[in-house]
């Protein structure tokens, strides 16, 4: 039996067999990898913040008529940035995010409400704004919240420094002390 093709045949199938198994549970152990690596980079970017753009920035006015707004871009543009990536961990994966660092310029003309159909006294000029929009603003509000603490701890801390300050008198002239008088009818 040690010269039979079938025997051979037999115990090659069953080494495979017995392969097989090892290989299975290594593909496995790579897909849980796998699935475990996308969701760290999604918990990194749902509390880091998509990608984003940038829209505007955008003169908007007001006009009487409170349904109408109009918006008028800028005559001249100029955006500058410096995009810095940084590495963020999650157990053992690490994924890259980015931060950029924006410098915006640009010239605003004279808004010309007539060629949108509007009559100028019907605009309100005192009520203009600029409006910047952002695509994905998860990123921002953390930037808002910690740094909305951030204040709030640095002005609880000073008031707590300063409470025993008498900050009336600060700006008045200083006092002479005098001595109150004695009166000797009772002496």
């Amino acid at each position: 039996m040690k010269d039979s093709l079938l025997a051979r045949v037999v115990v090659v199938l069953l080494l495979l067999g017995l392969l097989l198994v090892p290989l299975e549970m290594i593909r496995g152990l790579v897909a849980e990898r796998e699935a475990r690596r996308r969701a760290a980079v999604e918990e990194i970017g749902a509390t880091w913040g998509g990608s984003q753009t940038l829209v505007g920035p955008v003169l908007v006015l007001r006009t009487r008529v409170e349904t109408v707004r109009a918006a008028f871009l800028p005559d001249r543009l100029k955006v500058e940035g410096t995009l810095v990536p940084e590495r963020r961990r999650r157990g053992i994966f690490e994924t890259v995010v980015y931060r950029v660092e924006l410098t915006v310029s640009g010239t605003l003309g004279a808004p010309d409400v007539r060629a949108l159909g509007l009559d100028p006294g019907d605009v309100s000029f005192a009520d203009a704004f600029l409006s910047v929009g952002l695509t994905d603003t998860r990123g921002k509000d953390w930037a808002l919240v910690l740094g909305a603490a951030a204040l709030f701890a640095i002005l609880a801390g000073v008031m707590f420094g300063t409470r025993r300050v008498d900050w009336w008198s600060l700006g008045a002239p200083p006092r002479r002390f005098s001595p109150p008088p004695v009166s000797h009818a009772n002496v």
